[in-house]
């Protein structure tokens, strides 16, 4: 069923968190979801939603070492 959908820059599953080294489980759940779902108001609201978290990004990174930096704190840290 998934794969009857092209692909697109993001998701329902990317906008719920689940993007990179996630759940693949849960990613597919969120496409299948979507596929059976599907409405112009839900494509909008995730256009948004990706929109939103790409001003306002909360992930973690970690650097080679195993060292844990906020994004936030970043700047200061490098």
């Amino acid at each position: 069923v998934k794969h009857q959908v092209k692909p697109g820059i993001t998701g329902l599953a990317q906008v719920n968190g689940f993007r990179g080294d996630t759940s693949i489980k849960k990613r597919i759940e969120f496409d299948i979801q979507y596929i059976e779902n599907w409405t112009i108001l839900m494509d909008i609201t995730i256009l948004f939603r990706t929109a939103f978290k790409g001003f306002k990004n909360n992930e973690k990174i970690i650097i080679k070492n195993d060292t844990l930096i906020e994004n936030n704190d970043l700047d200061l840290k490098l």
